[in-house]
């Protein structure tokens, strides 16, 4: 809950605190999710604020919050086309929090987002997501393969590489990937082929 409290300081001060919720008389509708007492929205506001600290720490304090802030995935998924990097790495970390139920949504997402920024930062994270999983190669491969986005199937590789052994379902497509369009691509296939052999 540490991360709770900086948050719930960190949006008071930049304005969007408690004293900025509908008053006692005017609660948010019944039935809206609430997540560590707060409800959806305000979360939302958070990851979406002006102030890009407010969205950091939000989305840290959403990981601190591991399994219970589920419902929020997609939210936090969007944020990884977020301007500052500070950010980004949050997000990416408050999904490796969040831990196994996350997956599915994100590799819907790395499949389907339409931002190719948010689907590079996904392929980018699941390299660090243990135990490594058939569905996790298997998505990977298939951004390596069909992406439009060099940044994608780039990341789609390097995150392959990392995996290593693990990954050798994949060595077919990185072979193809030899034969890239972009000469990025063709050497984070050739770097991960290598890792597959060690």
């Amino acid at each position: 809950m540490r991360y709770f409290a900086v948050l719930l300081t960190t949006l008071a001060l930049a304005g969007c605190g408690a004293g900025d919720q509908p008053p006692a008389e005017t609660p948010p509708a019944a039935e809206e999710e609430r997540i560590a007492g707060e409800p959806l929205s305000y979360w939302r506001g958070g990851l979406t604020n002006a102030d890009p600290e407010v969205r950091r720490v939000t989305a840290m304090g959403l990981g601190g919050l591991g399994v219970e802030a589920l419902s929020l995935v997609p939210d936090i998924i969007a944020t990884l086309g977020d301007d500052s990097p500070e950010v980004v790495v949050a997000a990416r970390q408050a999904l490796l929090d969040i831990g196994e139920p996350a997956r599915p949504a994100v590799l819907e997402a790395l499949a389907n987002d339409a931002n190719e920024t948010v689907r590079a930062h996904l392929a980018r994270a699941l390299r660090e997501v243990r135990p490594t999983t058939p569905d996790i190669v298997t998505a990977l491969a298939d951004a390596l393969g069909s992406d439009e986005a060099w940044q994608v199937r780039f990341r789609a590789a390097e995150s392959l590489g990392e995996i290593g052994p693990d990954a050798s379902a994949a060595e077919d497509r990185l072979r193809a990937a030899l034969q890239d369009q972009d000469a990025n691509v063709q050497a984070a296939a050739t770097a991960a082929l290598e890792r597959l052999q060690n």
